[in-house]
């Protein structure tokens, strides 16, 4: 085959470009066309596009390795001589390897590579998975390449990881241990391994920003044990994901950080374990507690307390799985702890909804309100005994309560005053002391006196208590 030259090189890039060749024949035997173009492209440090007009361009239903024809097909040898053989690299640009719509035939391993320049492979179809594991080298990028799987396990870049703008995975990409100094970013991305792991960062370490946006993750999203300086993903969020001591220092202002939308992705944490392994026992609450000092660290107060609340409901669960086991004492317990929590929950929020207790006396205030003056003048009766006894001559004489001078010395009853002096502990606003739920012979009236009263009033103790804690924060969990 004839030897490609280019026009525009100088003397210096001349001579490079015939020592590189010779030594990649030597290396892979005889180059074709588009070998020798990249060789040269390399020496003069610029991408080696092999799109021709009217070439079909790389999409999810292309033939590469059938249609494409040879004038776009690289052997993954040649790039493996470009990268590994220290001769090669005083050779090379700066710039380093910059391929674009390509056919790579055959497997590209560069298994513990120390690769000085960047790896730039846009648009290109890999026929088989790329293998790096242990890797060193700058910026790697793959962007709107199509790929059977990566396997790049303890890969060292020094730049960022471009896996991005159409980039296809059909297979793992496998980056677990790897440290990356600059930005992982998976933006537009799709990577396909259903039932597996699709996307495995497990320990990986990212310098710079996690990009996640927009990003189509058929299987599972492995963020276990990795360390992130920025996280920026978008609304939707992997469906399986694994976050299981994961840390990252912030996540990015565009991206959903409202309680509702970062519990969903906790949540579908928890569903992911449920559905892989056969662990059984509460979800784990490190990812709960750190995403709430993120939330917390950003500004968003009330959104991190909403997630250390359900904390507190995940404690619950072995509680009710208590309430079952043992002996009549050990269900005991557990019925009495599993109570004693809801209730806290419930009124606020296992420490975290410090005003929730205000919707509570609301609540009872104006339910205690219809209970006591319901049915009008049938529920309530005077506490001092000559007032009582004036009360029930009045009533015996058909005047109702208008009758009888200790009666136009008693404050007159009014039943949403009283059923707040009964719920608020050491307040008094002249009601409970001079009125009281009638005795009688009615169903009605031994409820109201001695069930619902003494209901009312323990709550209102249980109530202000659980508030007074939780605004001073002395019940939380941090």
């Amino acid at each position: 085959m004839a030897e490609h030259e280019e026009p525009n090189a100088t003397e210096g890039q001349r001579e490079r470009a015939k020592e590189l060749l010779k030594i990649l024949e030597k290396e892979c035997g005889e180059l074709t066309e588009p070998e020798q173009k990249l060789a040269w492209a390399a020496v003069m440090g610029k991408a080696c596009d092999l799109l021709r007009p009217g070439d079909e361009e790389l999409t999810a239903d292309s033939s590469p390795f059938e249609d494409w024809g040879e004038h776009r097909t690289v052997r993954a040898g040649v790039l493996r001589a470009l990268c590994v053989r220290p001769d090669t690299h005083a050779l090379i640009a700066p710039r380093g390897v910059d391929l674009d719509h390509a056919a790579i035939t055959g497997e590209l391993n560069l298994t513990g590579a120390d690769v000085p320049f960047d790896l730039v492979f846009g648009w290109c179809a890999f026929e088989a998975a790329i293998v790096a594991r242990s890797a060193r080298t700058r910026t790697v990028s793959l962007h709107g390449s199509h790929v059977p799987g990566l396997n790049a396990a303890g890969l060292e870049t020094r730049g960022d990881v471009y896996l991005r703008r159409g980039f296809e995975a059909r297979g793992e990409v496998r980056l677990v241990g790897a440290t990356i100094g600059g930005n992982l970013d998976c933006e537009d991305g799709s990577f396909c391994n259903r039932g597996d792991r699709a996307l495995n960062a497990d320990s990986a370490t990212v310098s710079g920003t996690l990009f996640l946006r927009e990003a189509r993750i058929d299987g599972i999203a492995d963020l276990t044990r990795s360390r992130i300086d920025y996280l920026n993903d978008g609304p939707d969020l992997p469906v399986q994901i694994l976050l299981g001591d994961c840390r990252y220092d912030a996540i990015d202002s565009g991206s959903p950080l409202s309680a509702k939308a970062r519990l969903a992705w906790l949540d579908n944490h928890d569903q992911t374990i449920r559905t892989y392994t056969s662990r059984d026992h509460p979800p784990d609450p490190q990812p709960y507690r750190w995403l709430a000092s993120i939330l917390r660290r950003q500004g968003h107060e009330r959104d991190a307390d909403k997630v250390m609340e359900r904390i507190g409901w995940l404690r619950m669960k072995p509680l009710r799985e208590q309430r079952c086991q043992g002996n009549r004492w050990a269900k005991l317990k557990g019925w009495t702890y599993w109570g004693t929590s809801w209730i806290y929950g419930a009124i606020v929020g296992h420490g975290y909804a410090r005003f929730r207790p205000l919707l509570w006396l609301l609540g009872f205030w104006l339910f205690g309100s219809i209970i006591f003056a319901f049915p009008l003048g049938e529920t309530m009766q005077p506490t001092q005994a000559y007032a009582l006894k004036a009360w029930s001559e009045a009533g015996a004489a058909g005047a109702g309560a208008a009758g009888g001078a200790w009666l136009d010395d008693l404050p007159k009853f009014n039943p949403i005053v009283y059923s707040l002096d009964a719920f608020l502990p050491l307040v008094d606003f002249h009601q409970e002391e001079y009125w009281t739920p009638r005795s009688g012979p009615t169903a009605w009236r031994w409820i109201v006196k001695q069930i619902y009263l003494p209901f009312h009033i323990i709550m209102g103790w249980v109530i202000a208590t659980l508030f007074a804690a939780s605004f001073t924060k002395l019940a939380r969990h941090d």
